[in-house]
C-alpha cells in the first residue's frame, strides 16, 4: 500500500478524501471544509492517505505532540472495508511511533460502536476510565462525550490532562 501526505486542499486526492471523511463520521465529529483547509497550516497535524493500485483505500489524520500522538480520524473506503486494511494501517502506524497513541471513539452503545471498540482492542488499544468530553468542532456547539483509548497502555492522569489542554487549544483552536 502506498502512503501519501496531504498538506492542502489542492492535493489530487483531497476531494476523494473529503468524500470518505464526510461519509464516515457524524457531523458533530468532523470539521467543515474551511476548518480542514486551515488545519493544514498547523505543524502538529498530518493527513496520510493510503492508496492501492492508485485508488484511495483509507486515511489516517493525526496530531503529533512531544508526549503523545492523537489519532483524530481513521477511515477505510467502503470498497476497502472487510479486508483487514484498517488493521494493517493502524498496526503499521503503531510500529512507526514510540510515543503513546490516544484516540477517541463513541461509547459502545450499539453494535457498530461495540465492533469499533473490539477492533481497537484487538490492535492493542486500552480503554481509559476518564470522563471525556471532546470540545465541539464548531464553537458554541455542545462538547461530545467520548471514550478514550490509548496504546500501548492506559494513560496517566497527567498525560490525559495534557491531552485535553492541547486538544482544546491546538486541535480545536479554542481558547480557555
Amino acid at each position: 500500500m502506498d502512503i501519501q501526505k496531504v498538506n492542502n486542499a489542492a492535493h489530487p486526492f483531497f476531494d476523494e478524501f473529503w468524500q470518505v471523511y464526510n461519509d464516515s463520521f457524524p457531523q458533530e465529529e468532523k470539521r467543515n471544509v474551511l476548518q480542514q483547509t486551515e488545519i493544514f497550516s498547523k505543524p502538529e497535524y498530518s493527513l496520510d492517505i493510503y492508496l492501492e493500485e492508485g485508488a484511495l483505500k483509507g486515511f489516517l489524520a493525526y496530531w503529533s505532540f512531544p508526549n503523545f500522538i492523537f489519532i483524530e480520524h481513521l477511515a477505510i473506503t467502503k470498497s476497502g472495508q472487510g479486508k483487514g486494511l484498517g488493521n494493517i494501517i493502524l498496526s503499521d502506524f503503531i510500529n512507526e511511533h514510540d510515543l503513546p497513541i490516544i484516540l477517541e471513539i463513541e461509547h459502545p452503545k450499539d453494535e457498530t460502536c461495540v465492533r469499533r471498540l473490539r477492533f481497537y482492542e484487538r490492535v492493542g488499544f486500552k480503554n481509559n476510565t476518564y470522563r471525556h468530553y471532546q470540545p465541539a468542532f464548531i464553537k458554541g456547539n455542545a462538547p461530545l462525550s467520548l471514550t478514550i483509548l490509548s496504546y500501548p497502555n492506559p494513560i496517566s492522569e497527567k498525560l490525559y490532562l495534557g491531552f485535553c489542554k492541547l486538544q482544546q487549544e491546538i486541535v480545536m483552536n479554542h481558547e480557555n
